[in-house]
């Protein structure tokens, strides 16, 4: 491409973000070692107790280069998403990615910290899907739609668990929601049995 053409393009983006054309603003991290690192936070929760998941692989794919998006990893109950996205990644986050700092909640406390949540560049909610539409103002609101919306404007990264499948997701959320997420995120599935004993 011809440099100077591509000079002027960023340029007049840069200018008319003040209008509020969006540009580019995705979260880029390179976490080094990922999957040692993710070992680590395994035995640290777990202990003797931890176990090493191939269905893992994926997310270790993910921290090594994001380019630019998030992860949602569905599944069966106690197969490690929860502890994997809520308390290993923001360790690794911080520690490995330039101290990037992340905002989570359980999707059942959307609504009430959805205003919060937006304000962070990273937003990792716990069990997608068990959150209610919520009222604020007379207006209905739905807190995931609108957080992914957000997203996808402003470039935020969404960090998310939900034991629902695709189509699940689809029937709760709609299609337009769910195409958004799989731009938005890479979507990692579980399928093992619980490890919880």
């Amino acid at each position: 491409m011809d440099e100077r053409i591509k000079a002027i393009f960023d340029e007049t983006v840069a200018r008319l973000t003040e209008t509020g054309i969006p540009h580019k603003t995705t979260v880029d991290f390179s976490i080094k070692d990922a999957e040692e690192r993710l070992r680590h936070g395994l035995e640290y929760y777990c202990g003797k107790e931890a176990v090493w998941n191939e269905e893992y692989q994926p997310v270790t794919e993910w921290l090594s280069n994001n380019e630019g998006r998030g992860i949602l990893i569905s599944g069966y109950c106690g197969t490690g998403k929860t502890l994997i996205c809520c308390r290993i990644i923001p360790v690794l986050l911080y520690s490995g990615a330039d101290r990037l700092m992340s905002y989570q909640c359980h999707a059942t406390e959307l609504g009430e910290r959805l205003t919060e949540m937006m304000k962070h560049k990273v937003a990792i909610i716990d069990d997608i899907g068990t959150e209610d539409k919520y009222q604020s103002y007379g207006n209905k609101h739905y807190p995931f739609i609108e957080l992914v919306d957000n997203a996808e404007r402003k470039g935020k990264l969404i960090i998310a668990t939900t034991n629902l499948n695709t189509e699940h997701l689809s029937l709760k959320y709609g299609q337009r929601t769910v195409d958004r997420l799989r731009a938005l995120t890479k979507l990692v599935t579980f399928t093992g049995k619980s490890l919880r004993k």
